[in-house]
């Protein structure tokens, strides 16, 4: 049994608007979920699992070739290196056709902040947050 977040409205929302969505919350709060719920077509990733993390932050280019949008990247706190080239993708990608492409579920980077939408799921200030990115459409 689903139990529908009062969030996920606003977060598909953002995502038809925004090219990066940010969603960010204490561990094991549904985050995960409710975006592969929301987002059933992108493809997943988990950056949980060390070669994916690796490649993330030592080859970010290749691994956003290699996970093209749409596709939720989960636990993107492990590759912070990856904001980075992220960005650049998003303005490329907005000089190339004017279009915003993407969504993220991390909200730790200034370098995508500018172009987010970014949500909290919960609140709960002392436990560890974790994330996941998507990427919308490319």
């Amino acid at each position: 049994m689903w139990i529908k977040r009062d969030i996920e409205d606003r977060v598909r929302k953002s995502a038809r608007t925004r090219p990066v969505v940010v969603l960010t919350g204490a561990r094991q709060t549904g985050k995960t979920s409710t975006l592969r719920r929301l987002f059933p077509n992108h493809h997943f990733v988990s950056l949980d699992l060390p070669t994916e993390a690796e490649q993330a932050e030592k080859e970010p280019e290749s691994f956003l070739r290699r996970h093209p949008a749409p596709a939720i990247i989960d636990e993107v706190q492990y590759a912070p290196g990856l904001f980075r080239h992220l960005k650049v993708a998003v303005d490329a990608r907005r000089g190339k056709n004017g279009q915003r492409s993407c969504s993220l579920n991390y909200a730790a980077e200034n370098a995508v902040r500018a172009a987010a939408g970014i949500f909290s799921f919960g609140e709960t200030a002392r436990v560890k947050s974790t994330s996941s990115l998507i990427r919308a459409d490319a």
